[in-house]
């Protein structure tokens, strides 16, 4: 067992003797729960998880300069996922959630130099595979990776034999196009319903 594991398991066994509490009442097992909480922190720090984590709050803690340092980490962390997704969804702590802020982060920051070329590959990925979760972040994604690049990227995926591949090129060329639209999941609905219109009158 990992000593994240030891501590997380440390954790859930003060979670029960304080009756489920995530702040227990008794002043001893909220001691304990403080112990085990810097414990899971410092195994976290001993691995990706710990940059990945650094690079997720950069916006409050460290700006521009710890989002440069850490984004090369944060990128590490979403090639695993693309890569390896069964390794990652039993290593990686709060996954999906974790994926979630990284991407929001990108949305939010931008690439780095260095990160630019991967964050495009990553993003080429999202498009072919069959969807995971929190994949539909990609194309907020897309407006910061603008450039011929992307849109050649797209330009391909666009005449894909694979329909869902065309509808998500098609969605995310969409989005860099119309830079105030929102991109939420209504927004993704009412693309697909005009294309799926503009489709069956041509």
């Amino acid at each position: 067992m990992s000593k994240s594991q030891e501590a997380i398991q440390w954790q859930n066994d003060v979670w029960q003797r304080a009756g489920r509490e995530l702040m227990p009442s008794d002043p001893a097992l909220q001691a304990e729960m403080d112990q085990a909480r810097a414990a899971q922190w410092a195994a976290w720090e001993s691995t990706l998880l710990g940059p990945v984590y650094a690079f997720c709050s950069a916006r409050w803690s460290g700006g521009p300069e710890a989002h440069s340092r850490y984004a090369p980490y944060a990128v590490l962390f979403l090639q695993w996922e693309t890569r390896y997704p069964d390794e990652w969804h039993h290593a990686a702590i709060g996954g999906w959630g974790t994926k979630k802020e990284v991407l929001r982060r990108f949305i939010a920051a931008g690439p780095t130099p260095d990160t630019q070329a991967d964050l495009l590959e990553l993003l080429t990925a999202a498009i072919y595979r069959e969807h995971r979760c929190e994949d539909s972040r990609y194309a907020a994604l897309a407006r910061q990776l603008d450039g011929p690049s992307l849109r050649c990227c797209l330009a391909s995926a666009q005449q894909d034999h694979d329909g869902l591949v065309r509808l998500r090129a098609g969605y995310m060329q969409w989005v860099v196009d119309n830079a105030t639209a929102p991109v939420t999941a209504a927004s993704w609905r009412r693309w697909l319903a005009g294309n799926s219109v503009a489709s069956r009158s041509r």
